[in-house]
C-alpha cells in the first residue's frame, strides 16, 4: 500500500533513492522543538503536519520508507555532533562555521528569524532597560551568543535544552 504521512503530500518519485536507516522501514528524525510552523502536533506521536515534518515526509517518500518516527534531541549536544540514534535532524538550526566543523548541514532550504519574548507589566522595554532583565535562552543558541556578545545583561541568564522547557519557565 502507498504510505501516508499525516497531512503531507510528498512529491517526486516514490522509492527513487536508496537510504540506509537506523531502523529498517522507519525514517527516524531528530527534532528539537514541536511548534505549529515546523512540527504540528502536541506530542511526537501526534505530529502530522508542519514544514519540517513534511520535508521529512518527502525524504521518506523518495526513499520508499513507509514510517517516520520523531526523536527528541538535545540541541546543545546536536550542534557539537555528539548524538546518534536518528537518521537526520530537521529543525531550525543556524549554520555557523564552528558547527560546520562537527555537523554536516544540507544546503539551506528555509529562512528563520529570531526574537525575544518577555513578561512585563508595563510598556515594552528599551534596549538600555533590557540589560537589567532576567533572560532565558536555548543552550548553545545564537540568542545566547547575542546576550554574551551584544547585550551583556547585568543578571545571569538561564539556559534550557529545549524551548518547551524555556516557555514553561517563562510562564511560571
Amino acid at each position: 500500500t502507498t504510505p501516508k504521512y499525516g497531512k503531507c503530500k510528498p512529491t517526486g518519485k516514490y522509492n527513487s533513492l536508496k537510504l540506509k536507516t537506523v531502523k529498517p522501514g522507519v525514517l527516524t528524525v531528530g527534532y528539537n522543538t514541536i511548534s505549529p510552523r515546523t512540527y504540528k502536533g502536541n506530542t511526537p506521536d501526534t505530529v502530522n503536519d508542519g514544514f519540517n515534518y513534511c520535508f521529512a515526509a518527502n525524504i521518506a517518500w523518495r526513499a520508499g520508507i513507509p514510517k517516520i518516527k520523531l526523536h527528541l534531541i538535545d540541541f546543545a549536544q546536536l550542534i557539537v555532533g555528539r548524538l546518534s540514534g536518528y537518521d537526520v535532524a530537521i529543525d531550525d538550526f543556524y549554520i555557523k562555521p564552528e558547527r560546520e566543523e562537527k555537523v554536516d548541514f544540507s544546503i539551506p532550504y528555509g529562512h528563520s528569524w529570531t526574537g525575544l519574548v518577555a513578561r512585563t507589566d508595563g510598556p515594552a522595554p528599551t534596549k538600555a532597560g533590557m540589560k537589567d532583565m532576567k533572560f532565558a535562552v536555548s543552550l548553545g543558541s545564537v540568542q545566547q551568543r547575542w546576550l554574551d556578545e551584544v547585550l551583556k545583561p547585568t543578571q545571569q541568564y538561564n539556559t534550557y535544552d529545549d524551548t518547551a522547557q524555556l516557555f514553561a519557565a517563562l510562564k511560571a
